[in-house]
């Protein structure tokens, strides 16, 4: 994919945490957790194209313990709490890298 194409990409991803935040720790309040793991499953999704390795990674990991037999409320905040900090660094990683790369460009 070209910078253009992954600042497009990141623009739609970052514009779109608020919302993933949100109805994941609603469906976390509310023990939804079959909702909560298709959320993150769409979030993983979306960050694959992007090449967000931890946030794929952390996603994959809430999802599976989503669809577990058992899911306690407290752990899941704290990988939710993760999570967030993960897409916020990875974001603020790919947005300089495209940076460089477009100051290398240009140079």
């Amino acid at each position: 994919l070209g910078a253009g194409t992954m600042a497009e990409l990141l623009k739609l991803f970052s514009d779109d945490l608020p919302a993933a935040f949100d109805e994941l720790e609603s469906a976390r309040r509310a023990h939804d957790w079959a909702a909560l793991g298709k959320r993150a499953h769409r979030l993983r999704s979306a960050a694959s194209n992007l090449g967000m390795s931890k946030v794929m990674a952390t996603s994959r990991e809430i999802e599976t313990a989503a669809n577990g037999e058992t899911v306690a409320s407290e752990p899941m905040a704290a990988a939710l709490e993760q999570l967030m900090e993960d897409c916020l660094a990875s974001c603020d990683a790919l947005q300089a890298q495209l940076a460089d790369d477009d100051a290398g460009a240009g140079g």
